[in-house]
């Protein structure tokens, strides 16, 4: 199975290579607005290069957290994306898990403090083959703007009690295009976020391969 996976546009364009399944990790808009989302919406839904789309909202995405359910039930359907939120997807035999939240930072949308993230992460399932969130993890790929760590630390301990494959995540621009997996873990970390510090678009879509079910 081949994924192509984004995030942190901010509403520049991008294109999405032949794969079996495309992800966008967050931060799809600019501002939030149902009309920025549409017009991606609407963009997708002539992109043929994927059999399978999967969203989940980022900080910037405030038209997810305030509209979602509408979005959900009346747009999405039309252009054939999936939208995850703290909710699972199988394709092809394997689990997709997507969560939007990140820890508090100014007033932008998805963002609860740590000890409510732990009660949100609470429900992922024990075994993920592709965990998708818009933020990283504490400590992983995670350099903030004026901060060396910004990841969330009930993301971490979540991920590190399941048996996860790979874990797709932006939001932090500075570590975008990287992948690690450190030594103590089975899980690679994925940091696909697309554009800079300073916004620029500086990356495309990251592939990643996972082996059949």
């Amino acid at each position: 199975m081949i994924i192509a996976a984004i995030s942190d546009t901010h509403g520049r364009p991008f294109e999405i290579p032949e794969c079996d399944v495309f992800i966008h990790a967050g931060d799809m808009t600019a501002g939030g607005s149902v009309d920025e989302q549409l017009d991606l919406l609407v963009w997708l839904g002539y992109q043929n290069q994927a059999r399978h789309k999967i969203l989940v909202p980022g900080n910037h995405d405030r038209c997810y957290e305030i509209y979602g359910e509408k979005l959900q039930a009346s747009l999405l359907p039309r252009f054939r994306p999936m939208l995850l939120i703290d909710s699972a997807l199988e394709i092809d035999g394997k689990i997709f898990y997507g969560s939007p939240w990140t820890p508090p930072f100014r007033q932008w949308s998805f963002m609860k403090p740590e000890e409510e993230l732990a009660e949100v992460y609470a429900n992922m399932p024990a075994k993920i083959d592709v965990l998708i969130t818009h933020g990283p993890p504490r400590g992983i790929l995670d350099p903030g703007y004026n901060d060396p760590h910004v990841g969330s630390r009930a993301l971490l301990a979540a991920v590190q009690s399941r048996r996860i494959s790979q874990h797709i995540f932006g939001h932090t621009h500075g570590a975008g295009g990287k992948t690690v997996r450190p030594k103590s873990s089975i899980t690679k970390f994925h940091n696909v976020a697309a554009v800079d510090e300073s916004y620029n678009l500086t990356q495309g879509c990251k592939i990643i391969e996972l082996e059949p079910a």
